[in-house]
């Protein structure tokens, strides 16, 4: 089990090693843009989201800010995702942006109302598919031309793909490229190819490799999905042990500042209580000084929680609005 666990790992943090910086031209109109426009206000409040699918062209951490280019479209979309955006990859919910590849297939969703160039949702196809009980269905495997074929298919019968669709009628087939990049997961253990069979159930995922081809980066059988998702959470709180609390400045007055903390990362405050010393460094400035606070206050709104932090007036007036930064504890600080 141990290996089985060391190998989803290791295929968990492939996205993270070959995330991308934003390409050089993204418009400086959107590197302008603030971190969240109405700070506890959730942009989608009045109408759904709008929801496209896109291949992913480039990530950046510090910016959080993501290159696109919707399926169908020539244009490259270029899009802050939110503090408070839903990250869902591999069956996980609340991961990090950096564990989406570049190539990849994602869904975005952006919120209504004139704030088009934010996202409040990026989910890969596998999670789309893999909440849905959505799977394909091996159609024939050609290891020698590197090809294989398969069918989306309804594990629960009851799911109707589209008005008029026939209940468990496959939407149709795709064709994609194997290559050496492919990993095949059974049981939570690397699997040779070899041993697919047509009829076998996995979860795809799709990554865009020239203007003519799809590779199949991954296949996971039904029984590695829950294991794969549980990893990333744990990645996760190693990450940040590492890395800290991402959040933004919303503001600062002379002692104090107020801190929105990105979703997903709320449950590792918990175990740090009013009063506890912590350390603030600006995110996109690794080199930057720690600055020494203390928490004050946390109050959860729909959006995020938003943390009241006490320090030195001159040290935080360095933390413009906007600036996003990142939370330590002091004893982690102490062990770096």
């Amino acid at each position: 089990m141990r290996a089985h666990w060391t190998y989803l790992a290791a295929l968990a943090c492939c996205a993270a090693a070959a995330a991308s910086g934003v390409p050089p031209e993204v418009p400086e109109e959107i590197v302008a843009l603030p971190p969240d426009p109405n700070p506890g206000i959730y942009l989608g409040r009045l109408r759904a989201p709008a929801s496209y699918w896109a291949e992913l062209l480039g990530v950046d951490i510090p910016t959080r800010i993501i290159s696109v280019r919707p399926e169908g479209e020539a244009e490259i979309h270029h899009l802050r995702v939110l503090p408070y955006a839903d990250l869902h990859r591999s069956g996980a919910e609340g991961v990090p942006l950096e564990r989406f590849q570049p190539g990849e297939r994602v869904e975005i969703s952006a919120p209504p109302e004139g704030h088009g160039q934010y996202a409040v949702r990026v989910r890969d196809d596998i999670h789309a598919a893999y909440s849905d009980n959505q799977w394909y269905r091996i159609v024939h495997i050609d290891l020698a031309n590197r090809k294989l074929t398969a069918r989306r298919y309804a594990a629960d019968e009851n799911i109707l793909f589209r008005p008029g669709r026939a209940p468990g009628e496959p939407p149709g087939s795709g064709t994609w490229r194997i290559t050496l990049r492919t990993h095949y997961v059974r049981a939570g253990a690397p699997t040779s190819l070899a041993l697919i069979r047509p009829g076998d159930l996995v979860q795809i995922r799709s990554v865009r490799i020239d203007e003519t081809g799809v590779e199949a980066r991954e296949l996971i059988d039904p029984a590695s999905m829950p294991g794969l998702a549980e990893y990333q959470r744990q990645a996760m709180a190693r990450q940040v042990s590492e890395t800290g609390i991402p959040g933004f400045v919303e503001d600062v007055h002379e002692n104090r500042a107020e801190m929105s903390v990105v979703r997903g990362y709320e449950r590792f405050l918990d175990k740090i209580g009013e009063g506890e010393w912590l350390h603030l460094q600006r995110s996109i400035t690794p080199a930057a000084p720690l600055i020494t606070v203390s928490l004050s206050a946390r109050r959860q709104r729909r959006t995020t929680m938003r943390v009241t932090l006490l320090g030195d007036p001159e040290e935080l007036a360095s933390l413009p609005r906007s600036t996003t930064v990142q939370l330590f504890p002091e004893q982690r600080v102490q062990s770096r």
